[in-house]
């Protein structure tokens, strides 16, 4: 049998142009034999196809390569023979020694043989080379250059930055390693072109060699550039690089960051004292106000927290320490539980619960967090399946998909696929996307999205306004819903420009037909606020903390299905959120010359049996209510009770809702605007603003 006749051309093929590193493996008997080997793999190992599987083979060999088909053989039957089948090995790749962790999955054939599916994941911290020190070159060897910035690369680093190093440890000094980041590279990139991005490039290594005069500056990779320096003022130094960097561009997009690694210990590797300094300068996140890091403890618990998530990812999955937590969404209008955010929690049976900073960004970095995805997707569709089954009213569930599932996978036919599989509707599920995902993967996205919204999926953008943000992204991208960031309530009570900020994405949502959902809310105040300017709906510690799957459903019978909205009034209070509250409201939401307001506002029911109720007034509204003696409740009543102007108002409603615009009527005094917004069933929803709402007021008691 020809060994390819396992899988198809097709499958065959797809394997093999997976940026994954993983090799497929046939074992019968006591041989080994090498079927595929990825596109990963052989960048991994910087060979051509033929070259590796000639080496795994054992048909080639090369002294600067451990591949040869004896250790192949060693490493497949470790993997099926271990308990977790997971292994760490150290191979020699070009020279240098890599540390791999290898996972393997194995499949039983009909001729008796196993399948063994290896994927290669390169911890990369402590390669060392193992080619005799050469003597040092001129450093303005042609090699060596950087042919945009014309200062010595990363070659040149491999061969002579340990010399350096170890030299000022010689001479008494302390020397560091500090690797520089231009933050916001790919925004900047898209606004002005690569031209001016490489300008960019040239103008920070020009500042670098003039502020580290007694340095080694390398241009690394992409934005990144590497400082070797024994100065003792470093850190003033790298202030005034930044300082310099940020006065020498007009545009507040980009930055620069550092981290610092101190090198001590003159057996240590360069690669793996430079992925310390990586490791410092990960550790300042997304916070722009932190210049640098310097390795420390803190940095080297948290990446051996992320050594641990790695070797553990896979026994997490399976046994599914990995799960949804739900967080609850509430409608501002109604005050009920409308929909859950399924939020990936990691309840480890040792370290207990791992917070998502921990394993999140680990698993983006490794190519991974699709596969935790789709597990988070494959749980909430079964609680979802369940709940339907035994009658429990369950809301729609948004879910996160990371950026890397767009490049990984036809993501949209995973999810789609997992949907089906539980037999449950598409507006069940909200895919939620982050808005720094659309400047880094824009074209699989916008493919995506057409996917999931022709299928009947509903597209939030998440974090809306944190870091980096343009809005242009709402004009590009096709979402239905953006989750404002909590970052817009910090300081909320103390900082006046949160409201006007926040009033004025909620109005500029509501005039692009987007719905509105902030998230963070912890206090009354804001919850009270976030209502008054029409934000739709509320999330954060306010109503609940997430919460793992019984609990939720615990929670559900404990307060009684009445604090839930029907699934089935979804759309209908979808409708009545996009009125814009903040400006006329007798007007369509996508007008843009519209008038501020300030009118009192109110949103009424009608039922079929034609009572009306108050679902909103605005604070002017409020306000003349109190001033009359009335509170809302009372002044329900009073409208329901007033024959007159009772049935003025039903009129009103009947002629907006027959003609699809505003219904308007002048009388004694006071002028009332109706407009029809949603119907389901026997509710229908209304807007309503009044002119000299005291006369309206005044003759509404008189004639009860």
């Amino acid at each position: 049998m020809n060994r390819f006749n396992y899988f198809t051309p097709e499958t065959k093929k797809s394997y093999e142009q997976l940026d994954l590193a993983i090799a497929i493996f046939k074992k019968c008997k006591d041989q080994t034999e090498t079927l595929l080997v990825s596109d990963g793999l052989c960048q991994l190992y910087h060979l051509k196809r033929k070259e590796l599987m000639a080496y795994f083979n054992g048909v080639a060999a090369d002294e600067h390569y451990s591949l040869t088909k004896k250790r192949v053989e060693v490493l497949v039957n470790q993997l099926l023979g271990a308990d977790r089948q997971t292994i760490t090995v150290r191979v020699k790749i070009n020279n240098f020694y890599h540390t791999l962790l290898l996972h393997a999955k194995r499949q039983r054939l009909a001729d008796g043989g196993l399948l063994c599916f290896i994927d290669y994941f390169d911890l990369s911290a402590d390669q060392l080379e193992v080619t005799p020190k050469a003597d040092r070159n001129a450093p303005d060897a042609p090699h060596y250059k950087d042919d945009l910035t014309g200062l010595v690369n990363t070659t040149y680093l491999n061969r002579f930055g340990h010399d350096f190093l170890v030299d000022k440890l010689d001479e008494g000094l302390r020397p560091v390693i500090i690797l520089f980041n231009i933050t916001g590279m790919r925004a900047f990139n898209d606004r002005y072109d690569y031209r001016q991005g490489d300008r960019l490039l040239i103008k920070l290594g020009q500042i670098l060699v003039q502020t580290f005069t007694s340095g080694l500056v390398i241009k690394h990779s992409e934005d990144r550039f590497i400082v070797l320096t024994a100065d003792t003022d470093y850190i003033a130094k790298i202030k005034t690089a930044q300082k310099l960097f940020v006065a020498g561009i007009s545009s507040s997009l980009t930055n620069i960051k550092a981290g610092i690694y101190y090198y001590e210990n003159r057996a240590e590797g360069m690669e793996a004292a430079l992925d310390k300094a990586r490791q410092a300068l990960q550790y300042t996140g997304s916070d722009l106000t932190q210049l640098y890091h310097v390795y420390d403890s803190a940095v080297q618990e948290s990446f051996g927290n992320r050594d641990y998530v790695l070797t553990h990812f896979w026994e997490a999955l399976d046994k599914r320490w990995i799960q949804p937590y739900y967080q609850m969404e509430i409608r501002s209008l109604t005050g009920q539980i409308c929909g859950y955010e399924a939020l990936a929690r990691w309840i480890d049976p040792d370290k207990g619960i791992l917070s998502p900073a921990t394993f999140i960004s680990v698993l983006e970095d490794m190519h991974l967090i699709n596969l935790l995805d789709l597990s988070i997707v494959e749980q909430v569709c079964e609680m979802i399946h369940d709940c339907l089954e035994d009658g429990i009213p369950i809301q729609p569930i948004s879910i996160n998909l990371s950026r890397v599932d767009f490049q990984v996978c036809d993501i949209f036919q995973e999810v789609d696929r997992i949907r089906k599989k539980h037999d449950i509707p598409p507006y069940y599920l909200k895919i939620e996307i982050l808005e720094s995902t659309l400047t880094q993967v824009p074209e699989q996205l916008r493919l995506a999205m057409s996917k999931f919204h022709q299928a009947g999926y509903q597209i939030w953008m998440d974090d809306f306004g944190s870091g980096y943000s343009s809005l242009n992204n709402l004009k590009d991208f096709n979402f239905d819903l953006i989750k404002i960031d909590m970052i817009f309530l910090k300081d909320f009570a103390n900082n006046p420009k949160s409201r006007i900020i926040l009033s004025s994405i909620v109005n500029m949502a509501k005039q692009l037909g987007l719905h509105t959902l902030c998230e963070g809310v912890e206090t009354k105040e804001q919850a009270d606020f976030l209502r008054d300017i029409g934000c739709e709906r509320l999330q954060g510690f306010r109503f609940s903390k997430p919460l793992p799957l019984e609990e939720a459903i615990s929670l559900i019978h404990k307060n009684g299905y009445g604090h839930y909205e029907p699934v089935e009034l979804n759309d209908y209070y979808d409708q009545v959120g996009l009125a814009n509250l903040l400006v006329d409201p007798m007007s369509d939401s996508n007008v843009l010359d519209k008038r501020q307001l300030a009118l009192p506002v109110s949103i009424i029911e009608r039922r079929s049996d034609d009572s009306l109720r108050l679902y909103y007034i605005d604070r002017a509204y409020q306000k003349q209510l109190e001033e009359a003696g009335f509170s809302q409740g009372s002044w329900q009543d009073q409208i329901n009770y007033s024959n007159v102007y009772h049935h003025l108002l039903l009129d009103l409603m009947s002629e907006s809702r027959q003609t699809r615009v505003p219904a308007t009527l002048t009388l004694n005094g006071f002028t009332i605007n109706v407009r029809f917004l949603a119907k389901h069933d026997d509710r229908q929803m209304y807007v309503c603003t009044i002119q000299n709402f005291a006369q309206y007021v005044y003759l509404a008691k008189k004639c009860r």
